[in-house]
């Protein structure tokens, strides 16, 4: 493994500001080779605040076709953006796709809301829309189930919700994404964080 690319691996994962991020691409130069960066995906979880345009002033920096976005449906709350905005400004770069569902609700005392994860389909992120705004970009990112359960009083209680939350969501994931079609997403695992 090159060790230039995990130390660009480390940054991209655990560095807060797009400076240190552009420093760490500068170091690398010339950006390793086709074959030792397979779409290289940078998870959008940098400065929120100015997320999403300075991550774009990013990829264009880097004028390369193998670095693209991890998008992640849930993650742009953060940064006060919805998917749409998000697909809008990165779609065009998007190698990799969170499909993590959530639901927002008023907290019980009226101030403020409560974020919460839901199998995916049964939430708030438009998931066909997503999949066909993709497809007009014409992009062809990896799919991966993403689960953010509430905790559950046991850890039995946990497991179970967690294995009927995958068995759901890639269920879901599947319908959306007929098997044969390359175009938008597959799903290849479920993860739950």
């Amino acid at each position: 493994m090159n060790p230039d690319l995990e130390r660009l691996r480390a940054v991209a994962r655990k560095e807060p500001a797009i400076g240190a991020l552009e420093a760490a691409f500068v170091s690398l130069r010339p950006l390793p080779t086709q074959h030792e960066l397979h779409r290289l995906s940078l998870p959008p979880s940098f400065d929120p605040p100015r997320f999403p345009q300075d991550f774009l002033r990013l990829l264009y920096w880097l004028r390369s076709p193998q670095v693209g976005v991890c998008l992640d449906t849930a993650n742009s709350l953060g940064c006060l953006e919805n998917v749409e905005q998000i697909v809008q400004t990165l779609g065009p770069r998007v190698v990799n796709l969170h499909l993590k569902d959530v639901g927002i609700v008023r907290a019980p005392h009226n101030k403020g809301f409560i974020v919460e994860g839901r199998p995916t389909g049964q939430g708030q992120i438009d998931f066909p829309s997503l999949l066909k705004r993709l497809q007009e970009f014409r992009v062809d990112p990896n799919a991966i189930v993403e689960l953010w359960p509430p905790p559950e009083p046991t850890l039995a209680a946990a497991i179970e919700k967690e294995e009927t939350w995958a068995r759901e969501s890639v269920a879901y994931a599947r319908g959306l994404i007929p098997s044969g079609v390359a175009a938008a997403a597959r799903v290849h695992e479920v993860s739950t964080l």
